[in-house]
């Protein structure tokens, strides 16, 4: 979970008070072996018709200036359930 205070400063500094834009409040994290396996586990992501990939942030793009991150890399993604569970229990805006 994003902490309280965390999402507060972004609320304020980066969304404009508006909190439909705070996205990653639940957040979860893979590592992978190769590039390859994440590769490939993006793949299944973005192919599941359960899932609705919203924002993919690419940090390993050799365009990306790492000097600004320190040297850290990464790929995040922002996406939702969308199928009839999610929407039972009211979960299929949510954005993860």
């Amino acid at each position: 979970m994003k902490r309280f205070v965390r999402a507060i400063e972004k609320l304020l500094r980066s969304y404009g008070h508006d909190p439909s834009r705070l996205l990653d409040v639940s957040r979860n994290c893979i590592v992978f072996a190769t590039v390859a396996d994440l590769t490939r586990a993006l793949g299944n992501i973005i192919t599941d018709e359960n899932v609705r990939v919203e924002r993919l942030k690419n940090r390993l793009d050799p365009k990306q200036i790492s000097d600004q991150t320190s040297g850290y890399r990464d790929v995040c993604l922002n996406l939702r359930a969308v199928n009839k569970e999610a929407m039972s229990l009211g979960v299929d805006m949510h954005v993860c």
